[in-house]
């Protein structure tokens, strides 16, 4: 790798390298995956992640801010394996109504390969996860 982009990327945020990071293991497709080592690892597979909340709402997902905007959000993690789970996945949603922040947290689990819809309704105060 060049020298200097390599310091280029190392200047970026945590958070920036992580995305970095996401993006361009998504932009692999599955016959381009190398196989996987004697270590028993399963590979990773895609969870998509969709969100259906204000479109001028400010999203966070396990501690990094998102950069998307409108009411539909569409997110993919490849961190776990089929089946793996993560508990403890953070999602929070605020936004500025009337002069006040609304801010809503939920915590919800995932699992490799099964898709995670939530929606958040700061009119009602209705949170419904599918």
């Amino acid at each position: 790798m060049n020298k200097a982009l390599l310091k280029e990327l190392m200047e970026l945020t945590p958070e920036e390298r992580i995305q970095l990071a996401e993006d361009l293991w998504d932009s692999i497709s599955a016959e381009e995956v190398p196989p996987l080592t004697d270590f028993g690892y399963s590979r990773a597979v895609r969870l998509p992640v969709t969100l259906h909340v204000p479109a001028d709402a400010k999203i966070s997902l396990a501690g990094v801010d998102t950069k998307q905007s409108g009411d539909v959000r569409q997110f993919a993690t490849t961190r776990l394996a089929a089946g793996q789970t993560w508990d403890g996945y953070k999602v929070v949603v605020e936004m500025n109504k009337n002069g006040q922040t609304l801010h809503e947290e939920r915590t919800i689990k995932l699992v490799g390969g099964e898709a995670q819809e939530l929606s958040v309704n700061f009119d009602s105060k209705a949170v419904a996860q599918n």
